[in-house]
């Protein structure tokens, strides 16, 4: 009887081929959860690679296999959790809802404010945050050109001067003026948010009529 090299072919090497890849991307999660949970209370100066693969339960090696180093850990949680979670958020509103637009508005900064201002503040000490702190700025505006579509001049530089105007007004620098420096509400400062917005685009309601 003839044996041939088809018949002996290991079945299982698919198999696990996909459950090594399960538990990288596992990993990949868990310690992602881990910058999650330092970045809600900690500064990023003051996070090493050690502490963090000590949290997440895994070695320095590994985080640097899946990461690099420490800016492309930051990079890989800004743009694999953060900005899907707050893209999940404030894309749930219609465009021309406003009251929807500062409550979902309300709901991001609540969770990630201080956050993304304690990372603001050291974005000049570490170039390596630019580019991350650039593209959520650039998010945020596209959310604002989408949100507030209704109420915007069709093109050219009327349109782009609202369109910041509004991103001014929906800035997390709002955020943190209302609710830490002044010590408003959230009631209070979803009220405020919403009279400042309300204003701006009712005159631009006014230059379009």
């Amino acid at each position: 009887m003839n044996v041939t090299t088809d018949s002996i072919t290991p079945k299982k090497r698919p198999y696990r081929l996909g459950a090594r890849e399960d538990g990288a991307r596992l990993t990949r999660e868990r310690i992602l959860d881990a910058v999650a949970d330092a970045l809600t209370t900690r500064w990023y100066d003051e996070l090493t690679f050690a502490e963090l693969a000590r949290a997440a339960g895994v070695s320095s090696p590994t985080l640097t296999n899946h990461f690099g180093d420490k800016h492309g850990l930051i990079a890989a949680y800004a743009r694999e959790r953060m900005s899907e979670e707050i893209s999940e958020v404030r894309y749930s509103v219609e465009p021309g809802d406003i009251p929807g637009a500062i409550r979902v508005l309300l709901d991001d900064y609540e969770e990630t404010g201080d956050m993304i201002i304690r990372t603001l503040a050291v974005e000049h000490r570490f170039p390596a945050l630019t580019e991350v702190l650039a593209e959520g700025r650039a998010g945020h505006r596209e959310w604002v050109a989408h949100i507030f579509e209704p109420y915007l001049p069709p093109r050219g530089r009327q349109r782009e001067n609202a369109i910041t105007r509004l991103v001014v007004c929906t800035d997390v620098y709002a955020w943190q003026l209302l609710r830490r420096d002044l010590g408003q509400s959230r009631t209070a400062t979803r009220n405020h948010l919403l009279a400042t917005v309300e204003a701006v685009t009712a005159s631009l309601k006014e230059k379009t009529a």
